[in-house]
């Protein structure tokens, strides 16, 4: 059972897709609290020192939630038929691939990753003789 902080139809498809191409058995249990979810998975995973209560088999989180357990998850480079050459692993951004990167092995995949940012049009500061605002709420 794989265990996800947030409901989404296409998870659904995906996994019957495998299930039918595999003859695999997953499937997927959403938590009722997200924002507990950083404690279950402690809970369910173990930490470094500690056991944990093992009910699913794998996660879909955020990232911050997974470095307590980084080191009780399956490094992917020792899975047997994984490559990590077979991974278009240029195509995912330096950041995100550190991001599930620890200690040289590889305890996740990145599957989403939002970079929300701000771009300052100078010209339009100095058309208008404006100073660039340094805070948020400057720019209101």
């Amino acid at each position: 059972v794989i265990y996800a902080f947030e409901a989404d139809e296409n998870w659904e498809a995906r996994i019957n897709e495998f299930n039918n191409c595999t003859g695999a058995n997953l499937d997927i249990s959403y938590t009722e609290n997200e924002d507990a979810m950083a404690g279950e998975v402690i809970i369910d995973a173990g930490t470094k020192d500690k056991e944990g209560a093992s009910i699913f088999d794998a996660y879909i989180l955020e990232l911050p939630w997974s470095i307590p357990v980084a080191e009780r998850l399956q490094d992917i480079k020792n899975i047997d038929g994984f490559d990590v050459n077979d991974v278009s692993w240029t195509d995912i951004n330096e950041f995100s691939r550190a991001s599930v990167t620890f200690n040289e092995s590889i305890r996740a995949l990145p599957l989403d990753t939002d970079y929300i940012t701000i771009g300052i049009r100078q010209d339009l500061y100095d058309k208008y003789n404006m100073s660039v605002p340094n805070t948020i709420e400057e720019m209101a």
